[in-house]
């Protein structure tokens, strides 16, 4: 874990006494974390985690990546990767950002027109 520590704190470009700073800890505390002489706390890795986006499964087991996307940075590459408009952008984090149960009655609610839309257009030579 010590290895990962330090690749966290050079990939934003601090020094020991700033990454210590911004987590609450003294220099001291944290060159022991990412020396391997002490042990983080799960309270220490908790928040560096949140604090910097980072995976705590990698940060603790080697696994996975060491920036944990969230919704808006998922967003965000999409809308680039698609070229979206702002407005598509907005529109998937808004749904995005609601509780799955609502996302799940959209979801049923825009099957349902989509299948009277076809029926419609089945039909639209005879109305």
């Amino acid at each position: 874990m010590e290895e990962r520590l330090k690749e966290v704190r050079e990939r934003f470009s601090l020094t020991q006494e700033e990454f210590a700073s911004r987590l609450g800890v003294t220099r001291t505390a944290y060159a022991k974390y990412e020396n391997g002489i002490v042990v983080p706390s799960d309270t220490f890795i908790s928040l560096l985690c949140a604090k910097f986006h980072i995976n705590k499964q990698w940060l603790c087991e080697g696994e996975g990546a060491m920036i944990h996307e969230t919704s808006l940075d998922i967003v965000q590459r999409l809308e680039k990767e698609k070229k979206m408009t702002r407005d598509e952008a907005m529109l998937l984090m808004a749904f995005l950002s609601l509780p799955e149960v609502d996302r799940q009655e959209m979801l049923g609610f825009a099957e349902q027109v989509f299948k009277v839309y076809l029926l419609l257009k089945e039909n639209a030579n005879t109305i």
